[in-house]
């Protein structure tokens, strides 16, 4: 029976390893005197102050810990009775990666404690990566010249970028055969996949050798992991603007640290419950600038031709007749501008995560992360002539997640217990459980009619004025009887369309408002006859004067 259940729990941990985005630390731990196996060493991995993982070297000197959270600030200790305590700092985990970390320990015959402080070093070709994958560190992503997560992973071979803002390729394939992952969570798409300043942990970018368990991402993986707690509480903010006449604001913050502590002995206290908090808040009068000028109408100009769109003029034969205000347009009625007239661009992002350490072998982790984005469709060929007819794109992307994971097997050990200590009977089996959940909402709408479908182009009410028409046919004789018969058909004659104005959209209403004082009493007779007298219908947009 318990070795059935041993099966069961080593099953569990490989659907573990399967499902969820962890890692894990191994290697071999060495006396430097002999260079024989260190047996029995104690190996712990500590992050923000709480033991993550543990294990004791096997008759080979070797250990193995697992699952961890992927992160870049683990503290792997490792320590043996009459030798030197080794630590390593700043050691990185990946998602779905072994961290292979070999170590060497020196003899002592000091009676206080030895201790040997190394940083870490990220290796050029790490054992563990399958396939061929690239991980970048905070410390990497912080000095690059852009705030575009999509922009830092292009940094990695076999990635392509068509420009600014745009989806991600991976080894020749279509866009939409990257996959993207955020803290262990399968993204739908690449929305909200762009992060607050000092608040992404690691990118991992697997290009090719991609596992089954990705199912169908063709091109290739872009694992994206925020950052957790930290053992003391700290936090940054900042603020940028722009002085280049684009109307760059940017202002950010983070903070993280203990919530709750455990005292341990009465000295030292261990954090249970951990968090960290980022955001962000981004306004860009223009977050897109052209190489080429920017041409708007002045503001006179502007007023004038959309209270007077049509302008009366002649045709070869003398007759009157309305064109379009725009035709008649000089380079004098333009001024150039630096930014883009409503091409405004507007983000709001927030990223949390929690973590609690409920006991050595329990852990918690949950959080997510919500973006907002308010922004101006910008269109150059509104901007011209019709710059309040730009619409508003509003989207939200969020995120949340929980991820409960329990280890067996004794991680740490005591200075009482490290004497006696043994290898325990099941060691490395854990499983997971998690439970995510993401909605995507977008929108283009005018900020004034929104969802209101039926007031766009809305510009008055048509009453179309018939008079009957009665019309006789030709007669019909009945054979049987010998009588004739005559046919009377009737038809609603159109012989006028009356107007009422309405002020929902009255930039298109004053189209067909001038085409009416123009003809006075005159009034067309169907709804095409104004079309005819470029006045506009409902649901009528005024054509394109340049291309």
């Amino acid at each position: 029976r318990k070795l059935r259940y041993l099966f069961v729990l080593l099953f569990v941990s490989v659907a573990n390893v399967a499902l969820a985005q962890n890692g894990a630390i191994s290697g071999t731990v060495i006396e430097k005197s002999t260079n024989d196996a260190a047996i029995g060493a104690v190996v712990e991995v500590i992050q923000a102050g709480a033991v993550r993982g543990g294990a004791v070297t096997d008759e080979n000197g070797k250990y193995s810990i697992k699952p961890l959270n992927a992160a870049n600030d683990y503290e792997v200790r490792v320590r043996m009775l009459g030798f030197k305590e080794v630590r390593l700092t700043g050691v990185l985990v990946a998602p779905d990666r072994v961290t292979y970390q070999n170590f060497s320990l020196e003899n002592t015959t000091n009676a206080l404690e030895d201790v040997v402080v190394i940083e870490y070093r990220v290796p050029l070709i790490n054992k563990g990566e399958p396939g061929t994958s690239t991980t970048l560190t905070s410390d990497q992503i912080e000095v690059l010249p852009t705030r575009q997560t999509s922009e830092a992973a292009t940094l990695v071979g076999g990635t392509y970028q068509q420009g600014r803002g745009g989806a991600v390729s991976i080894g020749g394939a279509r866009s939409n055969g990257t996959l993207y992952i955020v803290d262990g969570v399968q993204v739908n798409g690449a929305g909200g996949t762009n992060f607050p300043p000092n608040s992404i942990d690691q990118i991992s970018v697997l290009t090719s050798g991609i596992p089954a368990k990705y199912g169908d991402a063709t091109g290739g993986v872009i694992s994206i992991t925020t950052k957790g707690p930290k053992a003391k509480t700290e936090g940054s903010v900042g603020v940028e603007k722009s002085v280049d006449g684009y109307g760059h604001n940017l202002a950010y913050f983070n903070v993280g640290g203990p919530l709750i502590r455990r005292r341990v002995d009465s000295v030292t206290r261990k954090s249970v419950l951990g968090y960290t908090l980022s955001g962000q808040y981004l306004y860009d009068v223009d977050n897109n600038p052209s190489y080429y000028p920017n041409y708007v109408l002045k503001s006179d100009v502007l007023a004038r031709l959309q209270q007077n769109p049509l302008v009366l003029a002649t045709t070869t034969s003398g007759a009157p007749v309305l064109r379009y205000g725009t035709e008649y347009i000089r380079a004098s009625d333009l001024e150039e501008r630096k930014a883009r007239v409503n091409a405004d661009y507007k983000n709001a992002r927030l990223v949390s995560k929690f973590d609690y350490q409920v006991a050595d072998n329990m852990n918690i982790v949950f959080g997510g992360n919500v973006n907002l984005i308010s922004q101006k469709a910008y269109s150059r060929g509104l901007t011209l002539f019709s710059p309040g007819g730009i619409p508003t794109q509003n989207s939200v992307t969020g995120r949340g997640f929980v991820r409960f994971t329990q280890k067996f097997g004794k991680p740490t050990y005591n200075d009482e217990q490290e004497e006696n200590k043994k290898a325990p009977l099941v060691s490395n089996a854990s499983y997971s459980l998690q439970a995510d959940y993401q909605i995507d909402y977008f929108s283009n709408e005018d900020p004034k009619h929104k969802r209101n479908a039926f007031d766009y182009g809305y510009i008055g009410k048509f009453d179309v004025i018939t008079n009957p028409l009665y019309l006789s046919g030709p007669g019909i004789k009945d054979d049987s009887t010998g009588l004739s018969m005559t046919r009377l058909f009737t038809y609603d004659y159109p012989v006028a369309v009356n107007f009422t104005r309405s002020e929902l959209n009255p930039v298109l209403a004053n189209y067909t408002s001038q085409f009416y004082n123009f003809i006075g009493e005159n009034r067309p007779l169907t709804l095409n006859s104004i079309q005819q007298g470029n006045a506009l219908r409902n649901g009528d947009v005024p054509p394109t004067t340049y291309g």
